[in-house]
């Protein structure tokens, strides 16, 4: 009987000591994770929320491939959520911390009928104030502008009327100034004339003005 009850003993403090390892390993990663990103998705004429937003973090780091279980240094975590009806969503750095660790990751941000937007890096813990436009299939016609100066050191500039390089001042849109080459620095003036106009706020019914990520 003592020895059954020493041995009974044996086995609940081994249980208690276990778990009180697995609890301060649990609190020192808890302590280690990175903040979760908080932040509102509006749309950027009248402020209004964007709900329903899908709204993704992803960070990179070792872990066990998808197609074959090997480990490698690159694996995807990612971490998903939607804009609640005010626009506002609370995300979580995804991944481990001891295979990730406790940096950044990128934020992608979807929205039915407005444009994707993108960041690169946010930190933990960041408050973010995203804003959108709504999508448009119509897509203007792209191309490259060239302007600079000739051979004889002559400058021209390029107008988007013409859609080709010009000397008269009242055709072109961008006409080049100066340029310092070390560090590079090219000068660029807007001459009256040509295509190129600059739309004040108030004409496009911007409500207030742009700060945070944006993309239009």
């Amino acid at each position: 009987m003592g020895r059954a009850g020493r041995f009974r003993r044996l086995v609940v403090g081994l249980v208690v000591t276990l778990a009180a390892l697995a609890l301060l390993v649990w609190l020192v990663l808890w302590s280690l994770s990175p903040a979760p990103v908080t932040g509102r998705l509006v749309e950027y004429h009248d402020d209004s929320p964007v709900a329903g937003a899908t709204i993704t973090l992803s960070r990179q780091g070792w872990g066990l491939s998808d197609h074959d279980g090997q480990l490698i240094w690159d694996k995807r975590y990612e971490a998903t959520v939607t804009t609640d009806p005010e626009g506002r969503f609370r995300v979580p750095m995804p991944g481990p911390v001891w295979l990730v660790g406790s940096g950044g990751g990128r934020l992608t941000v979807e929205a039915k009928g407005f444009q994707t937007l993108e960041a690169g890096y946010v930190a933990p813990g960041a408050e973010l104030y995203l804003q959108t436009v709504p999508y448009h299939h119509e897509r203007l016609p792209g191309g490259t502008a060239y302007l600079g100066w000739d051979e004889a050191g002559e400058p021209f500039g390029w107008s988007f009327l013409d859609h080709a390089p010009a000397r008269d001042l009242a055709r072109v849109d961008l006409y080049p100034l100066a340029l310092n080459r070390e560090p590079l620095e090219v000068t660029l003036a807007v001459p009256d004339g040509g295509g190129l106009h600059f739309v004040p706020a108030a004409a496009q019914n911007i409500a207030t003005p742009s700060w945070g990520y944006l993309l239009r």
